[in-house]
């Protein structure tokens, strides 16, 4: 079998990625290691993804968007390296792809109906245990390691990704986040917004300036996002 395994740089795809190159189950299979890059990771995040490569000697393949601005073509990618850029793209035709969904993940992403008819993705965390890994085994797991990923979880791989809930990006922008001006730039260039309830980085700002005020959902989860 062909599996692409799909590590975000969070601690559950890379665990996942660790079975898959570890375990017996997994032994005679192709597997291909990619990390999407989207440019506004955490340095953290690429320093953690790094290690996973020193310590557990596996091949990352890093890839990011090629765009294009004339009508009618679409987003391609590049394989690049950490340092230099490389143009051999792989292909993952005829892959099925392997994600890092946790116990927690159930119901609201995945079920186990979906996963029993699902023949295109495979969710190894979730099905190769006695029970689901959940949270606080995937903590225990990673105290065994020698090396973490040096950022709480509730701040994610993606700094002011807009999949976040309200409550995450406040929290975000209050750590410190180096995107704000880049969110303000493209608002006022192209006159829209990415956020939920077309708010705006500045209405983020200033709750985050001021605290929580009451007006904003902080009972919304985040939307269906990898990172």
């Amino acid at each position: 079998m062909n599996i692409l395994a799909s590590i975000s740089g969070g601690r559950s795809s890379a665990m996942m990625s660790y079975i898959l190159h570890t375990h017996p189950k997994y032994k005679d299979d192709n597997k291909v290691f990619v990390f999407a890059n989207t440019g506004m990771e955490r340095p953290e995040t690429i320093e953690f993804l790094k290690n996973c490569e020193k310590h557990w000697s596996i091949n990352i393949v890093k890839v990011e968007g090629v765009y294009s601005e004339t009508m009618g073509v679409g987003v391609g990618y590049k394989v690049v390296e950490w340092d230099e850029l490389s143009m051999n793209a792989v292909k993952t035709k005829n892959f099925v792809t392997s994600i890092g969904f946790r116990a927690e993940d159930m119901p609201k992403r995945i079920s186990w109906p979906e996963i029993k008819a699902e023949d295109k993705r495979i969710y190894p965390l979730l099905t190769d245990f006695e029970k689901p890994i959940g949270q606080s085994e995937l903590t225990e797991w990673w105290q065994k390691q020698p090396f973490e990923l040096g950022i709480h979880s509730k701040l994610g791989n993606c700094e002011l990704c807009w999949k976040k809930s309200d409550k995450n990006l406040v929290e975000v922008i209050q750590h410190g986040t180096r995107f704000v001006d880049w969110w303000a730039k493209n608002e006022q260039t192209y006159g829209h917004t990415s956020f939920r309830g077309n708010k705006s980085i500045h209405d983020y700002v200033k709750m985050a300036q001021q605290g929580t005020p009451m007006e904003f959902d902080f009972e919304q989860e985040d939307f269906n996002c990898m990172c």
